[in-house]
């Protein structure tokens, strides 16, 4: 089962907001550990639900251009 990139970027808020060290959110969420630091990075400028729509619309926008 695939899981969305933005449920990951949930989950490793969540994580990391218990103590799990982002090296160790990286492995079980399969993503790269800079991935996840700059995911991190942008919800603490953002805040999580702004950070998330930014996210949604930044994939929109490359689709369109892959077209």
């Amino acid at each position: 089962m695939e899981v969305l990139n933005k449920t990951k970027i949930i989950l490793a808020k969540e994580l990391l907001d218990t103590g799990v060290p982002k090296t160790y959110i990286a492995e079980k969420l399969e993503v790269n550990r800079d991935t996840i630091r700059l995911w991190l990075k942008g919800i603490n400028k953002f805040g999580l639900t702004v950070f998330l729509d930014k996210y949604e619309s930044a994939k929109k926008v490359q689709e369109l251009q892959d077209r």
